[in-house]
């Protein structure tokens, strides 16, 4: 996997599903990584939570741990300020604006069973988007958002050994609830992943679409 585009909902989804095997890629095989958010630190609701220069700059910390820069869905919809997430043909043929852009070996996003709608939503673009696509589609899982997700069958795990610590750093970018507790909880998701790895620490994905 040369060439890989991960595509988020919200800034910190990456973080949360694949930082780890993101970061191997990097790392490990040289590989060019491009990220994408449909839903920016410009006008993301968190920023109502936590403010908007915070998720900003957050984001950007998250940016120059990973190299590069982050890219983000310009048509979105805005109801009352806020932003809605809408799963139609302008928002398909702008993702395939990304998705076209290279010649990716692998596109990662959210699992089409996440219970938070704008990970459902992005999935399902992201999906539409990579129907004509060689590259090969596979789905995270999220804590928190994992817990009830029974349509997540995962078949990839990839070891993350030694980039558990970049992932919780990653995540801790983020002051949105992430605190000792939650971030513990990360690492037993990724240790149980483990011992289905054969190894201490694993991200989980389900392949959606296999280039055979």
């Amino acid at each position: 996997m040369k060439k890989i585009l991960a595509v988020g909902a919200h800034p910190d989804d990456i973080e949360l599903g694949c930082a780890g095997t993101l970061r191997k890629f990097q790392t490990q095989y040289n590989a060019e990584i491009d990220i994408v958010y449909t839903l920016s630190p410009y006008h993301d609701v968190a920023d109502i939570v936590v403010g908007k220069q915070q998720l900003v700059d957050s984001t950007e910390q998250s940016e120059k741990d990973f190299g590069i820069k982050f890219s983000y869905l310009k048509t979105i919809e805005c109801i009352n300020g806020r932003p809605q997430l809408l799963n139609n043909s302008i928002t398909v043929n702008e993702m395939d604006s990304f998705v076209y852009a290279k010649d990716y070996d692998l596109i990662l996003t959210h699992s089409d069973g996440d219970y938070h709608n704008d990970h459902v939503l992005t999935s399902q673009i992201v999906t539409a988007s990579a129907r004509k696509s060689c590259a090969e589609l596979w789905h995270w899982e999220q804590f928190p958002y994992c817990n009830t997700n029974i349509n997540f069958k995962p078949n990839v795990f990839v070891n993350i050994d030694e980039y558990i610590d970049f992932k919780l750093k990653t995540v801790s970018n983020y002051p949105i609830g992430f605190d000792k507790n939650f971030t513990s909880r990360i690492k037993s998701q990724a240790s149980v992943r483990g011992v289905q790895r054969q190894c201490m620490f694993a991200e989980a994905f389900e392949v959606k679409k296999r280039n055979v």
